[in-house]
């Protein structure tokens, strides 16, 4: 219940743009996940498991499938280990790092 009315006020004081940019980017997270969310969810992992078998927070996991967190090349080996696929498919080169590719 907290949190809810927490939520609340963030989004008066946040404004309407703050809120149709939220709902435009779970709309697109919708419409076009990443590979790594599909091959995910192909292979019945929840994130939960996949995070801890990393050995990083589900948050930060999160923000991998998501696209706005870059990871090294070490994570992206482990990844595509756990989903038994190439890091090819599911990530993509931005810089000295890679990024999941929707």
């Amino acid at each position: 219940m907290r949190t809810i009315t927490w939520n609340s006020k963030v989004a008066k004081t946040r404004g309407k743009a703050w809120r149709e940019k939220l709902v435009a980017g779970r709309l697109d997270a919708a419409l076009h996940p990443s590979k790594l969310k599909l091959m995910r969810v192909q292979k019945g992992l929840s994130q939960d498991t996949i995070a801890k078998k990393l050995g990083v927070p589900l948050s930060t996991y999160g923000s991998i499938e998501r696209g706005n967190l870059p990871v090294k090349s070490l994570t992206a080996v482990k990844l595509s280990s756990i989903l038994r696929t190439s890091q090819t498919i599911l990530f993509k080169k931005s810089g000295k790092k890679l990024v999941a590719t929707k």
